[in-house]
Parts: C-alpha cells; structure tokens; sequence
C-alpha cells in the first residue's frame, strides 16, 4: 500500500544508493584486505540492502547469504538475525513468501531488544505482509499489533502508520467497517502531525471511502476532497482521479462495487 515515487525522485534516490554502494564496497575491501570479520559482515549487509534497493536481488541475496554464514560461524546473533531478515526481504520481493516466513521468523527474539527496535518492528511488519499473502488474515493482523505497539514504544511515526493503514485494509477487506475506520482516522491523525502529506493523501482516500460505506455521506465528501486535493497537489494524477471517481460516485451506488485496495 506503498504510495510510488515520483520518476525524478526515484532516479535521485537510485544515483545516491550507487553512489551509497560504491563508498561501501571500499569499506568491504578493506575489511577483507585486514581480515576484520565484524567489519565484513556489516559491510555485506549494507552492500545487500543498498543493491537491493536498486532492484539486484542477485547480488543482495549473495551478500546477506554470505553475511549471514560469516556471522553465524562469528557466533554474532545480532548480525545473523539482520541477514535473516534482509534475505526474508528479498523472498518477498520474489513472491516466496514461505521461505520468507522461515527466514524472519527465527529472528524476532533477537531483534525484539531495544538497540534493534526499528530492525524488530521491520520485521514484524514483513511477516505481517508475508502472512497476509499466504491467507493468514489472524496472524497478519496479530503482526501488525505487534508492529504498533513496537512502534510506539520507540517513537517511531513512520512505522507505526504503515502499520495503522494495513490493519485498517485487513479490517477492510473483511468487512468490519467500525474497525477499519477507526485504524484509518488514527492514521490520518498520526499523519497529520507528521505534516505528511502523501500519507495524509491515502488516509482521507481510505477514510472517505469507508465512511460512504457506513452512510456518513457529508463525511465522505469531505474526506475525499481533501484526498484529491492533496493527491493533484503532489502530481499523482491516477490517485486524484480515483478519489474524484468516489466524488462522483457518492451521488450512486457505484463505490459499493469498488475498494480502495484495488490501485
């Protein structure tokens, strides 16, 4: 339920994870030439996870597998349960969401102190997607509570709304309405003051729309003008049509046969 990035920030964002990349792969060398372990393996996964980014899956998997092997024969836990997690990452981008379950799984004890607490809380948050994927609706939403409560715990906004809005599209999706919207309008009160404009875009779009579903039409209309205001604002025109498509459809029945999680 990402929102994408825009063509010129993403190719900004892909120089500077090169540029990112190559500064790293210096430091991997050298680790090696000096035969610092510790050093190698934490080089390996900041290779992994910046050409990953960038979309060499290969290349990552190979750094956080060889990552991983160092640290387990290291006897670093830590290190270990952050490859395991990066490689689980890499599972889900190839639609393999068992052997993801199985390779993050094994690390939350580890991840679930306070020095990892953001790595913890990401990795909650991917079982969350991973267990969603496989049809395991409980599970997943149990994650995501997981996920909330981690997020709170350390203060961190930005997770702890990713999880608000995926809790409201489980919630959503199984027809529990009251949940849904209450799950959206935290996230869109979070969002708000994170001065989050994108994430302000998608909670009044989702907000909108269940709030036609329990007949608050006066709401609706509000929400999801603001939705499309904010969405034209920010140059994502499908977006804005979208939520001018429920405008529209606000004065019918037409949004009944429609959900927000289809785009």
């Amino acid at each position: 339920m990402s929102e994408p990035e825009s063509g010129l920030s993403a190719a900004i964002n892909r120089t500077a994870r090169w540029l990112l990349s190559a500064l790293v792969r210096v430091d991997l060398a050298w680790a090696r030439a000096l035969g610092d372990e510790a050093a190698v393996v934490d080089a390996l996964l900041e290779v992994g996870r910046l050409t990953g980014e960038n979309g060499r899956l290969d290349e990552a998997e190979r750094c956080f597998t060889e990552a991983g092997s160092r640290a387990r024969g290291l006897g670093l836990e830590l290190a270990l349960a952050r490859s395991e997690v990066q490689l689980g990452s890499i599972f889900i981008l190839r639609g393999n969401f068992e052997e993801a379950r199985m390779a993050i799984e094994p690390a939350l004890p580890i991840l679930s102190t306070q020095a990892e607490r953001p790595v913890f809380t990401d990795a909650l948050l991917r079982l969350a997607l991973v267990n969603d994927e496989l049809g395991q609706v409980d599970a997943a939403a149990a994650y995501l509570e997981q996920a909330c409560s981690a997020a709170q715990a350390n203060g961190d906004t930005r997770r702890g709304l990713q999880a608000l809005m995926d809790l409201g599209g489980i919630a959503y999706r199984q027809k529990e309405y009251e949940t849904a919207d209450g799950y959206w309008l935290e996230a869109l009160a979070l969002s708000r003051q994170r001065k989050d404009a994108a994430a302000i875009a998608k909670a009044t779009f989702f907000s909108g729309v269940v709030s036609r579903h329990m007949g608050r039409v006066d709401q609706a209309r509000s929400l999801l003008a603001e939705s499309e205001t904010l969405y034209a604002r920010l140059g994502r025109s499908a977006q804005a049509v979208r939520a001018r498509e429920y405008l529209a459809a606000l004065e019918s029945d037409a949004a009944s046969d429609m959900s927000p999680l289809d785009s």
